[in-house]
């Protein structure tokens, strides 16, 4: 089926047309894409076409898959074969934009057909089949694959780009991965589609304003935060430590801990940034908490 058919011009599909277009896509990882049909959207856009030789626009739909919708996929496939995932984050800032790049590394093992070729996936499309066992059947899986967000910078700004780098490293993998649309999800889109045009030098100086522009500068800022989080949680140093370690090597694949204190010098400006906000949004949720 051609890229074309996944185009719907003027009206929007329905959502019979959606669903029989979804159940032609082959299985992933056994699984198949249809059965993950309500986190489809279809979605408007303005595609130029020439009409008696002169350029037109017209409204063109294509579905998009929601991040929500891949990270179930994934999730799904995780349970079944026991993989093991982790996700390794990267903030750089360029001029008055926020760019995040995610890692999702995949390593476990996939089911092979008896003679050791790749077997035909259209065999465990559902959940109830059973899964050949034993090692002639067993192929090894392990690599990486790679998101990119790039998003204009702000409060929301890393929020925005870690789900739009996330959903294309899952549509990487081949989850929820629609021709038409592609490596976009659905958020990514929304997330275009909601930025107007902007002086650029008037964003720069409210984004310089809004949060310190060195390394220097926001490292006592997060050594802050971090303690008032103790604080309200009533947590111990050691704890608020630990958790802070675990949370940067995890997101960010930097190791902080050193002895007794947390080294924050090895982490970029957008890293620190990044850390900056979830503490800040860990504190508004503790209160809240403590407050209920």
């Amino acid at each position: 089926m051609s890229v074309d058919q996944w185009e719907w011009k003027g009206d929007a599909p329905t959502v019979d047309q959606a669903v029989e277009r979804l159940g032609t896509l082959p299985p992933v990882f056994g699984l198949r894409t249809v059965d993950y049909a309500e986190f489809v959207i279809p979605m408007q856009n303005k595609e130029k076409v020439e009409k008696d030789g002169r350029d037109v626009w017209e409204d063109t739909w294509k579905l998009y898959f929601q991040v929500a919708g891949r990270q179930t996929m994934l999730r799904d496939t995780v349970d079944r074969f026991e993989w093991e995932v982790t996700e390794t984050e990267e903030v750089l800032e360029h001029g008055n934009a926020m760019l995040v790049r995610m890692k999702i590394t995949i390593k476990g093992q996939i089911p092979r057909g008896e003679s050791g070729h790749p077997l035909d996936w259209t065999k465990f499309a559902k959940a109830d089949e059973a899964i050949p066992t034993g090692t002639r059947h067993l192929q090894r899986i392990r690599g990486h694959r790679y998101g990119l967000g790039s998003v204009k910078s702000g409060k929301s700004g890393w929020e925005k780009g870690e789900t739009t780098a996330r959903g294309r490293a899952l549509g990487a993998w081949g989850f929820g991965l629609l021709p038409g649309s592609g490596l976009a999800s659905l958020d990514e889109m929304q997330y275009h589609n909601e930025a107007e045009p902007y002086d650029q030098t008037q964003t720069r100086r409210a984004n310089e304003e809004e949060v310190p522009g060195t390394v220097d500068e926001l490292i006592p800022i997060v050594l802050t935060l971090i303690e008032q989080l103790r604080q309200v949680k009533g947590a111990t140093d050691e704890e608020a430590r630990t958790k802070t370690a675990e949370f940067v090597q995890h997101k960010l694949g930097q190791a902080i801990l050193k002895g007794d204190s947390l080294d924050l010098t090895v982490l970029n400006r957008g890293q620190l940034i990044l850390l900056k906000n979830k503490y800040e949004g860990w504190i508004r949720e503790a209160r809240a908490a403590a407050n209920a």
